[in-house]
């Protein structure tokens, strides 16, 4: 009896201590996702005293290269790219980041004046090609430097997770104004963020910000779609 006594009772203490390592490692799961932070989110836009935007940590067009990288922890290639209708801009791209519990593509562009894009391109280290038929110029390491001083005048994000049309109006409520590309695509545009989202429903949406007084540099791209 005695025997048989312990052995009940070693199994209820064994089942105890399952039950009780469960419910601490739920309780250390909830923690952590409590804890992740919560302040870079792509719906959180901020426009200061001063008529600029803040997203993703970055002032735009104050927050240097350097400035945004390295709030990022990112250190990606820069390169000018040279678009097939004549428009040329520097740009880092990130191809993989994870900005509070969100895995994201992200574009930096910066503001940097033609005649200082035509000496990067002369000066490049490489150049390719790329899908979208533009070419890339790979930039030298004293011109990377250079660059590292320029401004971001306007962030792409790519999420890997597609967001549907009841998450955008909840979010960012209804656009002030829709170009319908085709079928499957249009592009919501928000003046008063600085924001234009293009909306696919068969891909990953991309989300552009810009400094409200930017905006119609924004809208000009969204509308060249059309051409």
């Amino acid at each position: 009896m005695i025997k048989k006594f312990g052995l009940k009772k070693c199994k209820k203490c064994y089942l105890f201590l399952m039950v009780f390592a469960f419910v601490i490692l739920i309780t250390s799961i909830n923690e952590k996702r409590l804890s992740i932070p919560s302040d870079n989110l792509p719906w959180q836009i901020t426009l200061t005293e001063t008529g600029k935007t803040q997203v993703f940590g970055i002032t735009l067009n104050q927050t240097t290269m350097r400035e945004a990288l390295t709030s990022l922890q990112s250190f990606p290639e820069i390169a000018v790219f040279e678009h097939k209708n004549g428009r040329r801009n520097l740009e880092a791209y990130i191809s993989s980041i994870s900005l509070s519990g969100l895995t994201a593509k992200i574009i930096l562009e910066y503001g940097v004046d033609t005649p200082t894009l035509q000496r990067y391109i002369k000066d490049s280290v490489k150049k390719e090609g790329t899908p979208s038929g533009a070419f890339k110029y790979k930039l030298n390491e004293e011109d990377a430097l250079e660059a590292m001083q320029a401004a971001v005048i306007s962030i792409s994000y790519i999420p890997y997770a597609q967001f549907d049309d009841e998450i955008i109006l909840q979010r960012f409520g209804i656009a002030d104004e829709t170009i319908r590309l085709n079928e499957k695509s249009s592009i919501l545009l928000y003046p008063q963020l600085g924001l234009s989202i293009t909306y696919n429903t068969d891909a990953k949406e991309i989300l552009q910000y810009v400094a409200p007084a930017d905006f119609d540099r924004l809208k000009k791209l969204a509308q060249d779609q059309l051409l």
